[in-house]
């Protein structure tokens, strides 16, 4: 059976931590201009914060599709 590029992504975590910073810092409240009138900021960073929200509900999603590992039964030793 060949992987799905999620179960590739949630099966490591490095990439996962990798491709999940490099988007939420696409949301960053830090690069926001203050000389906006109060409503346009206000709009800026209700949208930075629900992009962020949908970044974090997206990556919970592709962990589903980790691969679950299989506890193999060990035989019983003999005496």
């Amino acid at each position: 059976m060949e992987k799905s590029n999620l179960t590739i992504i949630a099966d490591n975590p490095i990439l996962f931590q990798e491709l999940k910073d490099i988007i939420l810092k696409q949301f960053n409240l830090d690069g926001i201009s203050t000389s906006l009138a109060d409503e346009s900021l206000g709009q800026v960073v209700r949208a930075r914060l629900d992009g962020r929200k949908l970044v974090e509900d997206a990556f919970s999603r592709i962990l589903s599709f980790k691969t679950l590992e299989t506890k193999k039964d060990e035989p019983v030793p003999f005496r």
